[in-house]
Order: C-alpha cells, then sequence, then structure tokens
C-alpha cells in the first residue's frame, strides 16, 4: 500500500493559537465534499453548496492523517459504507492498520482538518473535510505548509481559507478536478466562538508569502 507522503512541520509555532482556538464552543458538524464530476463544494448530507468565495476559519491544531476502510462495491449489492477508521494526530507517528474488516476491500490513507464557516448558511457551523484522493491529501499537506509558514509572520492568528478546484485532463480518466484550498486572510485568535463569528467581516489582512 502506498500513501500519499506527509510534511513535517512545527506544532510548537501552532501552539499557542491552538489552545485560543480550543476554547471556542463546538457547533453542528458538516462534512465538505467536492464533487469529482464538476468540482463544486457542497456540505452535510443535504449536500448545500459551498461557493468559491465563502470563508472557513481552519482549527490549526485539528490536522490528522490516518485510514478508512470501505465496504467493497465490486461485490454485489453492496453500498457504499465506511466500516472502519483509524486517525491520529498529523504530527504524531502513524502506526499501519490492522487486518481490514470483513467485507472491506482495502485500506485507504487519509487526511483530515476541521473549520468553522465565517459566512453564508454554514456561519458558525463546524465542518470537517477528510480525503483520500491523491488530490485532496495533497492540498491538506499544502495547507499545512502554508499555515506553518504563515504563523512565522502571523503569530497569534487564525488562517481563514476558501474552498475550489482546478480540472487537468487526465489520458485514462478525462477532466479531473483537484481541490484547491487558499488562504485568504488572518485574523486574531478569538477568546470564543462568538468573538470569531463577529471578526468575520473585518479587512483581510497581508497574505504571506
Amino acid at each position: 500500500m502506498t500513501a500519499t507522503a506527509m510534511v513535517k512541520f512545527d506544532l510548537s509555532k501552532m501552539a499557542v493559537a491552538a489552545r485560543k482556538m480550543q476554547a471556542a464552543a463546538p457547533g453542528p458538524m458538516a462534512y465538505l465534499r467536492m464533487n469529482k464530476n464538476d468540482g463544486s463544494w457542497s456540505s452535510g448530507t443535504e449536500e448545500d453548496p459551498v461557493g468559491k468565495d465563502d470563508l472557513f476559519a481552519v482549527n490549526i491544531q485539528s490536522f490528522q492523517r490516518g485510514f478508512v476502510a470501505w465496504a467493497d462495491t465490486t461485490r454485489k449489492g453492496v453500498a457504499p459504507a465506511k466500516l472502519e477508521e483509524h486517525m491520529f494526530d498529523a504530527c504524531e507517528t502513524c502506526p499501519e492498520p490492522g487486518p481490514l474488516p470483513q467485507g472491506a476491500a482495502k485500506w485507504d490513507a487519509q487526511f483530515a482538518f476541521s473549520a468553522m464557516g465565517m459566512d453564508g448558511r454554514l456561519k458558525g457551523t463546524d465542518v470537517v473535510y477528510a480525503t483520500t484522493s491523491y488530490g485532496g491529501k495533497k492540498a491538506v499537506a499544502a495547507l499545512m505548509t502554508e499555515i506553518v509558514e504563515g504563523l512565522a509572520v502571523n503569530p497569534g492568528k487564525l488562517p481563514v481559507v476558501s474552498f475550489s478546484s482546478k480540472a487537468y485532463p487526465h489520458v485514462s480518466y478525462g477532466q479531473i478536478y483537484n481541490p484547491i484550498i487558499t488562504i485568504k486572510k488572518w485574523i486574531p485568535t478569538p477568546s470564543d466562538k462568538a468573538a470569531l463569528l463577529k471578526s468575520a467581516g473585518k479587512p483581510a489582512t497581508r497574505k504571506s508569502k
């Protein structure tokens, strides 16, 4: 089994901001998804649209990696379903998974992180982006690297991101969409969730290079 290499990063640079972010009250949770057919984003079981201009404050201590086992849908009558999942802090050593659960096809490497909606229909909603695709894992790893570099010039702040996609032609599968996660601005780390939402309307700060 092969897996995308995870970037190494210095957790100490995140510690102060992360502790403050953890103080934010938890809210309703929704999963973010990118549609493989057209590159559009949606959230939750109702697949509410997520626009490329919708903003989300990233919980910088939430990055995880691990493995997930899905049901083997090549068997007759088997519907897609997550059978087992093992996730670990991205800074920790990620052990290899054990035996496959019964009825699973294989273990897939998975990266994930959480954020909170800053505007629109998802304002105040905690969201999770978990991905097993090559493009998705590459986007999450790139975001982690950019956050570490950005914290050096934005100490005590949180990154606010948007989700979009980019298409490229594949020789075997036609047009493929890769997720793009862009840091739009940095905001002061709030003391609680209410303060975080109030900061949504403040002017963007200069993006670090």
